[in-house]
């Protein structure tokens, strides 16, 4: 299990290499999923936020998310002028992967954090 989590790691360092914007968030996802099966929480933390951070790019996504993404265009239709909804923004795969990964870290990591889990 640990040879996988080290092919996992060089896949990562390789994307980010050549900038693969979008196959990076997915090797991020697995990598974490990896990591999470070898016991190492905090390496599928960080791997998972990495993944999250990719998938929207911008920083600490998953602990930021309502100052990078409109709530009131998360699932209402946009208003026009305004810009367009998370889905038109980063696509459909993008929002299922975001949800995926966003419940594992609400389920696995911020189990005891109230705040983080919503």
């Amino acid at each position: 299990a640990r040879d996988i989590g080290v092919q996992y790691s060089v896949c990562v360092h390789m994307l980010r290499e050549k900038q693969q914007t979008l196959l990076l968030p997915w090797a991020l996802h697995e990598y974490g999923q990896t990591l999470w099966y070898q016991g190492n929480s905090h390496g599928a933390a960080q791997a998972w936020n990495d993944s999250l951070d990719c998938i929207f790019t911008a920083i600490n996504v998953g602990r930021h998310w309502r100052d990078h993404i409109d709530p009131t265009l998360m699932l209402n239709a946009p208003v026009k002028g305004v810009g367009g909804s998370v889905l038109e923004k980063v696509g459909l795969k993008s929002v299922l992967g975001a949800a995926c990964i966003g419940s594992k870290l609400a389920s696995y990591i911020y189990t005891s954090d109230l705040h983080q889990q919503l």
